[in-house]
């Protein structure tokens, strides 16, 4: 099998030549000393050049001269791979790849893959996206590029995912792609490489292309036919026939049902479980929920009566408030008051269509997102203000800074544009080319400093305009609206 490519990141002991240094001074040729010495030890028994020019590099295993090791071989024109100071190659046009299990990439014509100290290869796009080295020496896939894990199979990870020097990959979902193939989902913690992490095995036969889960840009996972689930109290999930079961990040696995119904992923990320199917929770207790159910990326199951159902699988009944029933959010705002992201009042009303403050909507967003760190910051109206913690926590994650004045205005209610703000500071989806914008009548009223903003939640659906083509970036955001808005974001 043949892999187009393009770039290469390895790591290991190197040679002068194989990084094209010079030595036109004697100090020249000291600060190139210093930095071969520090790349060898940084690739210390990773990386080796040998005497053909090819490159060796450990693999999986992170030991060179065993099965796993990936060879990087010179160029047409003998040009040896290039080695930066984390150990990353980068294949030379001509060069080429080999795997252990037979696996070759080669160039595709001058673009180029890289490869890193672990073996994984990350390849250029098919839009002339390349590979890029962030400054801890990790690799950045470009979205819709392939990468060869070190065991020589492949997979397409979702977008911004990176690829760490073990070769391993990580997802802007927390899910994390092993060089083996094995996927790591979080599970109930949210966190990967603890006691609760879920694992989702390839199928791995000599005599047949291996199969690996995939991951979407939610984090949900589908497993590989043949592939298998394994859970922290020993539980292993397997499919039988054709239809594939789905893992939530948080470790849920929704199977298919006796009829040949398959789970289904809508457009939030939430998993659409299909009647009669079963839902293995992560501590690998199975429960067959309501029809219509659904499982969120939140790790909560949300039930067609508004109650909710916790990992550990106790539901919780259905909120009762006097004022939503037939409300056009009314489901939404079940689902937010049963994961505790708002509150109703303690009249029994939640009130959707009231105006929601500032400080109301960094509230819900910090408990949405599960937002919890704090730096101090206090604003000359915040100081003896209820939701003084949220607005620092706002702000220490970069969501939001106040008015130039010194005020926050907490009391005062959040407009259409300020969300879009605050909701884009935290995604990082702010957008200059106001393409989406400009089809709205009204866009020249969004503020300057709102306008690459208001594009970003637009371009990902977070937000939309209104029936005569204006976005209202002035009109303030009721309750309702505001949850319906955030259940639109993926965490």
């Amino acid at each position: 099998m043949i892999k187009k490519a393009s770039l290469l990141v390895l790591t290991g002991a190197i040679t002068i030549s194989s990084l094209g240094l010079t030595t036109t001074s004697f100090a020249d040729f000291r600060e190139e000393n210093l930095l071969v010495q520090e790349m060898n030890a940084k690739s210390k028994n990773q990386v080796v050049t040998e005497q053909d020019g090819t490159v060796r590099v450990a693999g999986e295993d992170g030991q060179l001269g065993t099965a796993d090791d990936v060879l990087v071989k010179p160029g047409l024109n003998g040009q040896a791979p290039q080695i930066d100071q984390f150990g990353n190659v980068t294949l030379p046009t001509g060069g080429r790849v080999i795997f252990a299990n037979g696996t070759i990439v080669t160039d595709h014509v001058n673009e180029h893959s890289i490869i890193t100290p672990g073996g994984s290869v990350v390849t250029p796009n098919d839009k002339g996206g390349a590979p890029t080295v962030n400054a801890d020496g990790s690799v950045n896939v470009p979205e819709g590029s392939m990468v060869v894990l070190s065991s020589g199979v492949d997979t397409t990870p979702p977008k911004d995912s990176v690829v760490s020097s073990n070769g391993d990959i990580t997802t802007l979902s927390g899910v994390s792609i092993k060089a083996n193939g094995t996927v790591v989902a979080p599970g109930p913690d949210g966190k990967v490489g603890t006691a609760d992490d879920v694992l989702v095995k390839p199928f791995i036969d000599p005599d047949v292309y291996p199969e690996i889960p995939t991951v979407d840009e939610f984090g949900n996972i589908t497993l590989p036919i043949g592939g298998h689930v394994e859970f922290p109290d020993g539980t292993k999930v397997t499919d039988s026939g054709d239809n594939q079961s789905i893992i939530t990040p948080r470790g849920y696995v929704v199977t298919p049902n006796d009829k040949g119904d398959k789970p289904i992923i809508d457009a939030n990320g939430n998993v659409k479980v299909p009647d009669g199917s079963n839902v293995v929770l992560p501590n690998g207790k199975v429960i067959t929920p309501e029809n219509g159910s659904t499982v969120g990326t939140d790790g909560t199951i949300k039930n067609p009566d508004g109650s909710v159902t916790s990992p550990g699988g106790d539901t919780n009944p259905a909120i009762q408030f006097t004022d939503i029933s037939k409300h056009w959010a009314e489901s939404t705002i079940k689902s937010f008051v049963n994961s505790k992201y708002i509150n109703g009042y303690n009249d029994g009303t939640f009130r959707p269509d009231n105006l929601i403050t500032r400080a109301e909507f960094v509230k819900i967003l910090n408990k949405y997102f599960g937002l919890t760190n704090k730096s101090g910051k206090v604003f000359s109206d915040t100081s003896s203000h209820w939701a003084k913690e949220e607005i620092d926590i706002a702000v220490t994650n970069g969501i939001v800074n106040g008015f130039p004045d010194g005020t926050f205005k907490p009391e005062a209610p959040i407009t259409r544009e300020q969300a879009s703000v605050m909701i884009s500071n935290y995604k990082q989806i702010s957008d200059k080319d106001l393409d989406k914008l400009n089809t709205y009548k009204d866009s020249s009223e969004v503020s300057d400093w709102a306008q690459a903003s208001v594009e970003g939640v637009l371009e990902q659906g977070y937000m939309s305009g209104y029936p005569d083509k204006t976005f209202g970036p002035k009109k303030n955001l009721t309750r309702a609206e505001a949850v319906v808005t955030l259940s639109r974001i993926a965490k």
